[in-house]
């Protein structure tokens, strides 16, 4: 008898880690992978054209495996709504922010980046960031005073631009530091040049009237 038990409680211990096995395996294969291998990812839900703005309505958040997920993949809804295309993301590819750009920044066919020689700069605000809308208004300098006191009677019209890159002398982004992102108290550092989005037309004008002896005020609202 006791033989037939010690059987019977080896079977039954037998069937018992079969159907471990099987649960783990089971498991695994429908929760066990994705929880540990697998991560959130968000996705064109559609055809995305240069220029779209992303909304909720063009993207979705899927889960892959890691493995697959490319460096700059995006898996977080806030760090691109809003955000513009500059190039087309075919439906279900995975969103990379190397695709996108703030609103306002992808270039037209007309437009290019050019970098303001610092030369035809009067003055600019410190606090000047990549994305503003900035106004340069022509002023002409008084020769031979030290400090170039400058005359604000003029009848040229202030000309319109859009900030692409402020960089300092490190060719670094400036931006407003980590717990001031909503202000502009400090900057991560000290603003060496600047570049604006701008037609050849403008960069003509712009020249055109440095010529004649004015230099440029930058303001922005």
């Amino acid at each position: 008898m006791k033989g037939i038990s010690s059987g019977r409680v080896k079977g039954i211990i037998g069937i018992l880690l079969i159907i471990m096995a099987v649960s783990l395996i089971f498991y695994w294969e429908n929760f066990g992978r994705e929880q540990l291998l697998y991560k959130e990812v968000i996705i064109a839900k559609q055809d995305i054209y240069r220029n779209d703005w992303i909304t909720k309505d063009n993207i979705s958040v899927i889960k892959l495996e890691e493995s697959a997920i490319p460096k700059e993949a995006v898996s977080k809804l806030k760090d691109i709504m809003g955000k513009e295309a500059k190039q087309f993301i075919p439906q279900n590819a995975v969103i990379d922010l190397r695709y996108l750009t703030d609103r306002g920044m992808t270039l037209a066919q007309n437009q290019f980046i050019f970098r303001i020689p610092n030369d035809w700069i009067q003055s600019y605000p410190g606090s000047l960031r990549r994305g503003d809308d900035i106004y340069l208004y022509p002023v002409k300098p008084i020769e031979g005073l030290e400090e170039e006191p400058i005359n604000l009677e003029t009848t040229l019209s202030l000309i319109g631009l859009k900030v692409a890159y402020v960089k300092d002398s490190g060719n670094r982004e400036v931006k407003n530091i980590e717990n001031q992102k909503l202000e502009r108290l400090d900057g991560t550092s000290n603003i060496n040049f600047i570049e604006v989005i701008i037609t050849k037309n403008k960069v003509k004008r712009l020249q055109e009237i440095y010529d004649d002896g004015y230099k440029f005020l930058m303001l922005y609202q």
